[in-house]
């Protein structure tokens, strides 16, 4: 939620240097990262049914490339927004192929190894929407609708196009969106690979939210977000991306899949936040200027099917400052 106050860059609990590394990788318009640790035994924690402590972080969304930009602080009289709340915890991938993609240093460690079944277990950070902010975005959504899954390859889509529409769409700019995408393992070999989601969008402008095999990597292209990009001096156009690594898990007798790609996304208005398998999250901005610019499609774009699960939508996000005048 947009808001003009500032936030601390300091916290009475601070998780592991590691993990406040890994923490803000991934989008360099964070800043002011703070949290606290929650124990198990706070109201909160109970409230939630939650039997473990846990660290909760927030962060500060800078939308001015820290103050060089000439937008948006002199045409709307303020900057920066606050993250959506975040857990941390160390996070486990399990049943890993114990293989050349798990051997190398990253933002993973292998932790145990399983000799006869040729797996391993992997530690890595675990960043996901706090429980409490998942509870109400579902519950207190004003619409939801679900997309069906679907199987998509370049040949079931028109030679001009990479886009296949919903059959419906949000009315407006707050929702939270969650689907899943499945790769086969040829996707590997296929550097043209690219498949997701493109959001905010209407005739004159949309984002696109995708996965890429060339670079293991989970892309916002801001392109075309914005109509008003080439008159308004500032708006950022850029690129935003982070590397997620997609692991091959085993399925039983000898075989294995490659790891399925679990997206949410949470629509703010011009904030946009991608979760993605409980550990990677980017935050940005999209600053999209038609009403209708609300319409999502499926976007697939290589030479191999992709597999979208049921894609639900909740729309109608709630008042982060509900006693603000």
């Amino acid at each position: 939620m947009p808001c003009s106050q500032g936030v601390s860059g300091h916290s009475q609990s601070r998780p592991p240097l590691v993990l406040r590394h890994l923490l803000i990788a991934y989008t360099p318009d964070l800043s002011a990262a703070a949290g606290k640790l929650l124990p198990a035994n706070s109201s909160a924690s109970r409230s939630s049914n939650t039997t473990s402590d846990r660290f909760i972080s927030y962060l500060w969304l800078t939308n001015d490339n820290f103050g060089t930009s000439a937008f948006p602080v002199v045409q709307q009289g303020w900057n920066s927004a606050l993250t959506t709340a975040r857990e941390l915890a160390r996070g486990t991938i399990s049943n890993v192929v114990d293989d050349e993609l798990v051997n190398e240093t990253a933002s993973w460690r292998v932790v145990s190894r399983d000799e006869s079944a040729g797996t391993v277990e992997l530690a890595t950070l675990k960043q996901t929407i706090a429980r409490e902010v998942r509870f109400i975005f579902v519950n207190n959504a004003t619409t939801l609708f679900t997309e069906p899954m679907r199987s998509i390859s370049a040949s079931a889509l028109n030679a001009s196009a990479s886009d296949l529409s919903f059959g419906q769409s949000p009315a407006s700019k707050f929702f939270m969106l969650t689907t899943t995408i499945a790769f086969p393992a040829s996707a590997r070999n296929s550097s043209d690979v690219r498949a997701g989601l493109r959001i905010l969008s209407s005739e004159y402008e949309s984002t696109l939210v995708y996965y890429q095999w060339s670079n293991e990597s989970i892309v916002v292209d801001r392109s075309g977000s914005s109509a008003v990009a080439e008159t308004t001096p500032g708006i950022l156009t850029n690129n935003e991306a982070g590397k997620l690594r997609l692991f091959n898990i085993a399925a039983g007798s000898g075989s294995s899949s490659v790891e399925t790609l679990n997206l949410t996304i949470v629509v703010d208005n011009s904030v946009v936040e991608v979760y993605a398998n409980d550990r990677f999250v980017l935050s940005t901005w999209i600053w999209s200027w038609y009403d209708e610019s609300t319409q999502i499609s499926f976007f697939h774009e290589g030479s191999t099917e992709v597999k979208f699960g049921a894609t639900q939508v909740h729309e109608g996000l709630v008042d982060a400052w509900p006693a603000r005048p």
